[in-house]
């Protein structure tokens, strides 16, 4: 009997040696990524090795659609969409058109042409919300066009050669422009991952903030990174290739202050240097056979929470205290499953759209949902008709009822 005791004893001991060498070795790992970024404040999910599916109505209170008209401007491939107030900016394979909240056309902004207020190609636009104008970027012309919310020509600003490469951009604070650049390729080489730009005389004088990580993309233009930037709570965030660091903008420097508490995510610098031989997607394909992660590959934000977009397969929820991963969220309305930061969508504005064919064909289905303001619109809408924008609008508490019906 004794010996029995002894023998159980014995292997509770054992038991609990190994349970505390277990707690060690996390907590060790824990330290080491906390050393690793000292003074940088890291972000737990709560959930990280158990994501959820959702219920879209979960987290969002309403959703506004403005059914874009048909009469005057009937729309092509749409590429991107950006709101300020009252006006909506639609680019599509073939120009960029504002519309206003009820979906009337305003105007076309800007045309093709060779003249000085035109352009033969635009690759991106960015909203200059304190002035009122859209900015289309223009780099084989090396120029930024400038125009009212209503069209009208305003301005051109002239890119040194060096910078123009712009992939996308944003303003942030008075008169300073942020672009985020590509990877470099054979054709062009980025010395910097972002830039701050100034105006002077009409010419955009640039100033790396964030110098390029040292990978090529050969004969291929890639930026990686959809939507980088993102402003939530007066402060602007930034992403880096490859990477859990959120950066912000302070002082005219980016900082990294945030880090993602997922290293599975991304890659460590060991592992960058030992295939720093191979190409970008020789690399990415590494990454994949190994189960690492490729990092934050999106931002976007509400006026509550900021999204981040992981590794482009799920999506992280953060009010800046707490956070939560999302796997899949399901529309129970269009019985379809989205993700919030989708690879290459159309916005970071909560911004997207439904073709008229795809309503038209779920038209059943709307009528006997709960959504009374889409089916509203599909009971008029034709085929043919241009897509109806649709804008998220999020709940205050959305974190705690996700914590609260999933049992996190």
């Amino acid at each position: 009997m004794i010996g029995r005791n002894n023998s159980s004893l014995i292997g509770l001991v054992h038991v609990g040696r190994v349970i505390m060498i277990i707690f060690l070795t996390m907590s060790s790992c824990q330290r080491q990524v906390s050393c690793h970024k000292d003074g940088i404040e890291i972000i737990d999910i709560l959930n990280k090795d158990c994501p959820i599916q959702i219920d879209l109505y979960d987290i969002v209170d309403s959703i506004k659609y403005i059914p874009l008209e048909t009469s005057e401007c009937l729309l092509s491939d749409i590429e991107c969409i950006k709101n300020d107030g009252n006006f909506y900016f639609v680019k599509d394979s073939r120009g960029l058109f504002v519309f206003d909240e009820e979906g009337h056309f305003i105007n076309e902004i800007s045309h093709r042409g060779i003249g000085p207020d035109e352009y033969v190609y635009s690759d991106n636009f960015y909203l200059d919300r304190d002035n009122k104008l859209v900015c289309l970027i223009c780099n084989s012309a090396r120029k930024i066009l400038q125009y009212s919310y209503i069209g009208t020509y305003s301005n051109t600003i002239q890119l040194n050669a060096k910078d123009a490469n712009i992939e996308s951009a944003m303003m942030c604070g008075e008169g300073e422009l942020i672009a985020y650049y590509p990877l470099s390729n054979d054709y062009s080489l980025s010395k910097s991952e972002y830039s701050t730009f100034r105006i002077k005389n009409n010419l955009l004088i640039g100033e790396t903030l964030l110098k390029a990580k040292k990978m090529a993309t050969q004969n291929v233009h890639y930026s990686f990174l959809h939507y980088p930037i993102a402003l939530l709570d007066d402060q602007y965030f930034f992403i880096s290739v490859l990477s859990n660091e959120l950066f912000v903008y302070e002082e005219g420097k980016i900082m990294s202050r945030y880090y993602l508490n997922m290293p599975e995510n991304e890659p460590s610098e060991s592992f960058i240097e030992e295939h720093k031989d191979l190409g970008f997607f020789e690399l990415i394909e590494t990454l994949k056979k190994n189960n690492i992660g490729w990092g934050i590959t999106a931002i976007e934000s509400s006026s509550d929470y900021l999204f981040m977009s992981i590794s482009n397969k799920s999506t992280v929820i953060w009010d800046k205290k707490r956070s939560i991963q999302i796997s899949s969220i399901y529309d129970s309305n269009l019985n379809l499953y989205s993700d919030l930061l989708l690879p290459g969508g159309v916005s970071n504005e909560h911004l997207g759209f439904y073709s008229a064919d795809f309503l038209c064909a779920e038209k059943d289905l709307i009528l006997e949902g709960t959504d009374k303001s889409l089916a509203k619109l599909v009971e008029t809408l034709l085929e043919d008709d241009n897509p109806i924008v649709y804008q998220y609008f999020f709940k205050k508490n959305a974190i705690d009822i996700l914590i609260e019906k999933y049992g996190i």
